[in-house]
């Protein structure tokens, strides 16, 4: 009796296992830089589910949202167009690409979904982020400003890259107050520092540097570091 030994040579074999293979982007919170957005990811049997939120200039943003095959989402935008999302995996990031003008339905005139979006430390992430701030006011309220400023430090030096230059100046200016409040004059002087355009500028000279919603939503935050920085620059 003879038997045939079916032989698979391993270049075959290699291209089977690679075509079959499937591709999927691992469930997290993913942060881009300097606030422009977040994309979350979660396991669905059917492949990855996502959602994108990004932000451009003066308010516009885009949304999108759905379900990712082998790292592909293929859908129709808000105008009836044909939107081909890929996410590309790269070390500690997921790129998300658009062709030109595709996908443009879903998002404002200044904005696109087209982004890096890093894979961020714990404290980083929505959720642990807002636990943070929330303690960091239960030790203020209760003028434990050293456990105060300790809470909130830790999250401004680990997430700063990814937040919006608002977010930022918010966070600065409460650390300014815990500061003046612990007698450290150089250190609050120092976390403003960066922002000290900002500080000097008039309502008037804000509107004019700047797109209307971004003006409106820095001129309380630029006075309130003025302020800040007059309380801190009256310590001995």
């Amino acid at each position: 009796m003879n038997s045939k030994l079916l032989i698979i040579p391993p270049i075959t074999l290699l291209f089977t296992l690679f075509s079959n293979a499937v591709y999927s982007i691992p469930p997290g919170e993913y942060l881009a830089k300097n606030g422009r957005g977040t994309l979350l990811v979660t396991a669905r049997k059917k492949g990855q589910y996502f959602k994108i939120n990004t932000y451009g200039a003066n308010g516009h943003s885009c949304f999108s949202e759905g379900i990712a095959e082998n790292n592909v989402n293929i859908e129709k935008d808000d105008l009836d167009k044909t939107c081909t999302i890929t996410f590309i995996e790269k070390d500690d990031l997921i790129q998300v690409s658009t062709p030109e003008d595709s996908c443009q339905g879903n998002c404002g005139a200044r904005a696109s979904i087209n982004h890096d979006f890093f894979k961020v430390d714990d404290i980083c992430t929505s959720k642990n982020k807002t636990k943070k701030l929330k303690l960091f006011k239960k030790y203020y309220s209760k003028k434990t400003f050293a456990l105060a400023e300790k809470t909130l430090r830790t999250v401004y030096d680990s997430c700063r890259s990814y937040m919006s230059i608002f977010e930022e100046m918010e966070i600065i200016n409460d650390l300014a107050v815990t500061y003046k409040n612990l007698n450290k004059k150089d250190e609050c002087l120092n976390i403003i520092k960066p922002f000290d355009e900002q500080a000097d500028m008039s309502e008037t000279q804000i509107k004019e540097n700047y797109f209307p919603a971004e003006a409106e939503t820095l001129a309380p935050i630029a006075k309130k570091l003025k302020f800040n920085r007059d309380l801190c620059q009256s310590l001995k």
